[in-house]
């Protein structure tokens, strides 16, 4: 069990409290290296219809899967989406095989670059965005004040 964790947004689970945004990152798509979007400068979440959208097996919330693996476009065409994914690495490895692409935070290309893969920012996408989570029941002065030096410290933090 732990008291306080970083994570992804949105989280919303009735158990849990959420703390402020403590960093965001531009949304990158990741894409086999042959595959044509692998040679744009930028995309749209609009060029999502033109490859099937990888995303993490077993119960994830619908509303964290839609934020970070739609199933539309802004305009309501429909993306391919397929739940294909455990981990990280194994997304990437069927990426690099052609069965389709995943999207990343920008940090992703410089931790997880690899071969036969290739990291394509979006132009008109939402950044993700990560703050801390807490049990609704550790909800205690001890969470508040890591909360609150979290926060100090992420204001502070160039970006």
């Amino acid at each position: 069990m732990y008291d306080v964790q970083l994570t992804e947004f949105p989280f919303a689970e009735p158990d849990f409290l959420t703390g402020p945004v403590l960093m965001s990152e531009s949304r990158m798509l990741v894409v086999p290296s042959n595959h044509p979007l692998a040679r744009r400068e930028f995309l749209s979440y609009e060029d999502l219809t033109r490859i099937t959208l990888l995303a993490p097996l077993g119960e994830v919330p619908s509303y964290w899967l839609d934020a970070h693996f739609p199933d539309h476009t802004p305009s309501g065409a429909p993306i391919r989406r397929e739940q294909a994914f455990t981990h990280w690495q194994e997304a990437l490895a069927l990426v690099a095989s052609g069965r389709g692409a995943v999207i990343s935070a920008a940090q992703g290309a410089q931790y997880y670059d690899r071969p036969g893969v290739t990291y394509v920012p979006f132009d008109d996408a939402p950044p993700i965005e990560y703050g801390l989570v807490w049990r609704r029941a550790g909800n205690t002065a001890r969470v508040a004040e890591f909360t609150r030096a979290a926060r100090e410290v992420a204001l502070a933090t160039p970006r």
